[in-house]
């Protein structure tokens, strides 16, 4: 994907909302940067840091 808001290509990603899934995570940002809805089969990898940190 190449956004259009940084320069360069990136992977779409983002932060979770409250107590949102990860899997509920990663359809949303799909959605909001790349626009299209996909059946999520499972997640290789999930990088989180703790609130506060």
């Amino acid at each position: 994907m190449n956004p259009t808001y940084k320069p360069g290509w990136d992977l779409p990603g983002g932060m979770a909302e409250a107590n949102e899934p990860p899997e509920d995570t990663a359809r949303r940002e799909l959605m909001e940067e790349l626009g299209i809805r996909l059946t999520l089969r499972g997640l290789l990898v999930v990088d989180f840091l703790r609130h506060g940190h």
